[in-house]
Formats: structure tokens, C-alpha cells, sequence
């Protein structure tokens, strides 16, 4: 699935990564963007600098 999307022009992006071994699966298969705890927590300080509101 992934190298069909790829194919046609698509990039893909996993979210909820939370294990390395989710990651070294993910990263095998060309995933274009990874997300999730196991990355890194949610930083408020690049969505605000990336102009994202956070809405609660």
C-alpha cells in the first residue's frame, strides 16, 4: 500500500508510533513521516511557531 501511494506522488504519515520496533518496521517500508510518543511528546512551542491553535 504504501509504495502504491508513494507511486502516485502521495506521502505518507504514520501517527502513534509509540514502540522501536513499530519505528524500524515503519522505517523499512519508505514511511515519509513518523509520529508519536515514542518520537517525542506533542510540542506546544513548534505549533505555536508554526501558527497551529490548539482548541480544547
Amino acid at each position: 500500500m504504501v509504495n502504491s501511494l508513494q507511486s502516485a506522488g502521495v506521502l505518507v504519515a504514520i501517527a502513534g508510533v509509540e514502540d522501536p520496533m513499530v519505528l524500524a518496521t515503519l522505517w523499512r517500508t519508505g514511511i515519509n513521516f513518523i509520529q508519536g510518543y515514542y518520537i517525542s511528546l506533542p510540542l506546544d512551542t513548534m505549533m505555536k511557531r508554526e501558527g497551529v491553535r490548539l482548541r480544547f
